[in-house]
């Protein structure tokens, strides 16, 4: 047991000092200056780890924490577009991160309407919580072709075995997602069209920006219109006219499938944006046994974290 997490510990090293070498070659290439946390975590994670940078994002890894997130991505898998990454009605053993490219979580109905859940963006986690159940309630396809880490839930019970305070990282972000299908069924519940699409841009922006594929105002539109549209619970044609709205009232605009937000805050306030849950979270130190030794306690760590409102 001894030699086998000897072997584990030197491959998560090897692993560390090889993104090391190519963040910064990449850092250098660039000319841009990298500084404090924002250096050591674009180091240790490089450019292939869009999972560990959200995270990070949320709450502080040490470097030995990021090895680890390292390691647990170690084995890869590519799945090509339109392909279906879980089925809803099957079983599954392990979740995915999603590493390059885009995905959809939906639900088919019996009149052959789609449903999507949410949009899966590089560094999200596919599979929670329907992959612990008997069997998927939903299912999720790739958009673009995929790239994906799959982690059995065996390394996951390892890991809240093991490493305690990082697995309490770890799902924590499962409550962020939740927290964002909170605002989903708000949009499609209550909202008005053009309320729903303008929460929905913002939140594809802010989202993006977290793993570095937003600038301050612009992004990428990985989705088609009707896509978007199954997402906001609209009719093609009634997303369009919504579209149309909001870039007439100079809102938005849409240059060569770049979105433009021309005015956050003007959005934030139609869409009623809070956003409390891209907030970075504080986790309380872990409290000490009579040894003094860190005593693991996942339950006070989710009982007492805070998140910052500033």
């Amino acid at each position: 047991m001894r030699r086998e997490s000897c072997a584990k510990r030197e491959r998560c090293e090897a692993r560390t000092r090889r993104e090391r070498k190519r963040a910064a070659k990449v850092n250098r290439a660039s000319g841009l200056p990298v500084s404090g946390a924002t250096a050591t975590i674009g180091l240790l994670v490089g450019d292939n780890m869009p999972f560990v940078r959200k995270l990070s994002h949320f709450v502080a890894l040490s470097a030995e924490e990021i090895a680890i997130l390292n390691e647990l991505q170690s084995d890869r898998l590519v799945v090509r577009r339109h392909r279906e990454i879980i089925t809803e009605g099957r079983t599954y053993d392990c979740l995915y991160i999603l590493v390059q490219g885009y995905a959809i979580r939906c639900q088919i109905l019996r009149n052959g309407n789609r449903q999507v859940l949410n949009v899966v963006l590089p560094g999200d986690i596919i599979g929670f919580p329907v992959t612990f159940f008997e069997r998927a309630q939903y299912t999720v396809t790739a958009l673009t072709e995929a790239e994906l880490s799959p982690i059995p839930h065996a390394s996951l019970i390892t890991l809240t075995k093991h490493h305690p305070r990082l697995a309490a990282k770890v799902f924590w972000s499962f409550a962020i997602e939740a927290a964002m299908y909170v605002d989903h069924l708000t949009n499609v519940g209550r909202r008005s069209a053009v309320e729903r699409v303008a929460h929905f841009l913002l939140e594809m922006l802010m989202r993006l920006q977290v793993i570095g594929l937003a600038d301050e105002n612009s992004f990428q539109l990985p989705l088609t219109q009707e896509q978007i549209s199954d997402a906001v619970g609209l009719s093609a044609p009634h997303l369009n006219r919504t579209l149309r709205e909001l870039r007439a009232d100079n809102l938005l605009d849409l240059q060569d499938r770049r979105l433009i937000i021309k005015d956050i805050e003007a959005v934030r306030s139609l869409a009623g944006f809070q956003g409390y849950h891209f907030k970075r979270l504080h986790l309380p130190e872990p409290a000490r046994a009579t040894n003094g030794e860190a005593r693991p306690d996942l339950a006070a760590l989710f009982a007492t974290a805070e998140v910052d409102q500033h």
